[in-house]
Formats: C-alpha cells, structure tokens, sequence
C-alpha cells in the first residue's frame, strides 16, 4: 500500500500554503530588489504581458558607461577644464587643496638590497614620467613648484608628522632635479605619441574626409607670429598653446624618435617663457578659457641642447605624418610652410576616429607643469 494513499497534495493545510505562497510570489516578483538598486543589476520593472529580450550584464556595463561619459567628452579635449576638473588633493608641505593636476604625487618605493647597500624605501614620484593607474602603496602630494619640493626636503613643517608614518622612509635629496628630469621625459613622451598615434590612423582617400579634418600642429603666418608675441587675443577657439622652436641646435648624427633620451645635465636651464599667471580663488585655480590670451613655449630654453634634436625630429616627423595621410593631389588649406611658431590645437573627436581632436591635450597639460615647476604659472 502507498504512503501516500489519497494523494500527495490532499492535506488541505498544505494546499493552503501553497497557494498563499504562490499568490506572495507572483506580487513580489513584479517588483524590484529592496537591497540591490543597481540599474546593471536588477532590470526596471517591465510589464509581463509584452517581454523583452535579456540584455548580458557587460552589455548593459558598456551602455550605461557610454551614457555617462558622452556628456563628459566636449570638455575633455580641453586641458585647462582637465585639469581644473582633476580629483582634489592636499600638499602636506602648504595643506593646500588643488587639483591633482597641479601636485605631484608621490609614493614609497621598495629598494632591494644590492652590492654594497641594504634595502630601502624611498619616497619618488609617480606617474610623472608616464601615464600609470597603477598604485604602488600609501601615496601623498606636493605642489608642483620647485621651491615646495625644497622644503620638503630639507626645511620643516606639518609633512614630518605624515612622513614618520611610514617607518625607514628616506627622502632623496635630489628629489626636486628627479622631478624635473621626470617633467621633461613627459613632454618627449607626449610627442612621441602624438607621432604614433597620428601614424596609426587611417589614410583619407575621400576628399569629404579632407575637409572635415583638422591639425593637431600647425604652423603659424609670419604675420600670425607677430600678432602671438605682441600679446593680442587669439581667435581660434582650438588653439590652447603656442610652441616656439626657434633656437633649437640640430644633430649632426642621425636622430631616432623610437628611444625617448634621458637628459644627463639640468643645469644652465633658464625657462623663458611669458606665460599669463594662473588665477586662484579661494585656494582653487581659475579656468583659462575666461582669457583669451595663451602660453608661449620657448622649447630651447626649456630643454638642455643635447634634447633640441629629439624634440625637433618628432615635431616633424608627426606634421609630415598627418600630411601623408591624405593623397599628394589632395590641397589641405591648413597645412603650411613651416616658421618658427606651431599652434597646439586641441578640439572634439568625431565619431569615425577621423579627427584626433585630444592628441594635443596631455602635451598641452604636461607643458603647463613643467612651467608650473620653475613657479612661472602661479599668481600669489
């Protein structure tokens, strides 16, 4: 005989709670999770009667990451709003709160032992030299001027309380020329990218796609020349930057753009550069787009002479790339005799790559540094 005789479903309690349970779970599921508000978690409520096809979690990651930084991509080709929209962070030398762009961060660095020398830990900078996400351990900042790094290093203050938190940290008295050769580095590396990426990109053999694509380096009329160094307002709204090449000593010897050289000598480096100073408010940089007027870099009195080569090999090597894009026949009304003075353009990328529009904004902000280092872009 069965132990079920009458049925597994006859008792009539458990009949009952199957249904008060099925009639709960029908109401509850319509509705969203209390707990998880994710809208890449848990889908909005949809109506049953018409169902929708399941979108894959990465699939809905992609999309809400494309709605959220579309609106973001207008300002950022623009290096002043860069860096003025950079994460806050304090100096522990000043304890003042600026953008990061504007400080240097730095972070303990492990040294193992090595012939004749024990382990260390060092404080260098980081992500100077090169762009880097990565994070090497408990990090701090300091301003990016010359002056403030020397205190850091030999003069007291309120940082002695932070540094002591990391036991055995040692300061390398040559912390302010490792910045500063790092500094540089930045700028030879920005324009080697720019070269690479411009060499990259697909050649236009359409002549619509002519028309619509800008440069990213432009030479300037003689008459233009004059008007930059006489101070007037610029016109262009893509312009952020002027360059200045004159006095830069070419190489008798064959020079490569593929190894970025390191300079062996900071001194003898007087920056001449009439740059307008930064406004700040309450502790808070101004943004540059309220003036009309822009940086000129002298690049030969920024870089020791044994850089000038580099530096001129990949200005040309990146103007005569983005010529050889297009077909010889193809006039391109920008495109110009070279002189003495490039224009750094920076402006919105279109939607088939065809316009490198933010090319020139990491070289744009890694040139404002090296200025802010020697204190020429700072208004008491």
């Amino acid at each position: 005989m069965s132990i079920f005789p009458f049925g597994k479903n006859f008792c009539p309690a458990c009949s009952h709670m199957k249904r008060l349970l099925s009639s709960e779970s029908s109401s509850i599921s319509s509705s969203r999770s209390v707990l998880l508000t994710s809208p890449i978690y848990n889908l909005p409520p949809q109506n049953t009667a018409t169902p929708q096809a399941w979108v894959p979690v990465k699939q809905r990651r992609k999309s809400m990451a494309a709605l959220d930084l579309k609106p973001k991509e207008k300002v950022g080709n623009n290096p002043w709003s860069r860096m003025i929209r950079s994460p806050k962070r304090m100096c522990i030398v000043t304890r003042q709160t600026l953008p990061s762009a504007f400080l240097i961060n730095l972070r303990a660095t492990y040294f193992p032992p090595s012939q004749g020398e024990g382990e260390s830990i060092q404080l260098l900078p980081n992500a100077v030299a090169t762009p880097s996400c990565t994070k090497k351990g408990k990090g701090m900042y300091v301003l990016c001027q010359k002056e403030t790094i020397d205190r850091l290093v030999t003069g007291k203050g309120p940082h002695l309380s932070i540094l002591r938190q990391i036991p055995h940290l040692q300061i390398p008295p040559n912390l302010a020329s490792i910045i500063h050769g790092q500094l540089l580095y930045r700028i030879l590396y920005e324009l080697r990218h720019i070269y690479r990426r411009l060499e990259a990109l697909p050649r236009c053999g359409n002549r619509n796609d002519v028309v619509k694509v800008k440069s990213v380096l432009q030479w300037l009329s003689e008459e233009e020349i004059e008007d930059v160094r006489s101070g007037k307002a610029v016109t262009d709204k893509d312009v952020v930057a002027f360059i200045d090449v004159a006095g830069l000593t070419t190489s008798a010897s064959p020079t490569t753009i593929q190894d970025i050289p390191l300079p062996s000598s900071l001194a003898n480096i007087l920056p001449d550069v009439p740059l307008l100073p930064l406004k700040i408010d309450s502790g808070h940089p101004g943004d540059r787009n309220t003036n009309n007027a822009l940086p000129v870099y002298k690049l030969a009195s920024l870089f020791p002479s044994e850089l000038h080569s580099f530096i001129g090999c990949s200005l040309q090597a990146a103007i005569l790339t983005e010529r050889q894009r297009f077909p010889p026949n193809h006039y391109l009304p920008h495109q110009r005799t070279p002189s003495e003075v490039l224009a750094l353009r920076t402006f919105e990328t279109d939607e088939h790559d065809t316009v490198q529009g933010g090319l020139g904004t990491p070289l744009a902000v890694s040139l404002w540094r090296l200025v802010c280092f020697h204190g020429q872009a700072w208004e008491a």
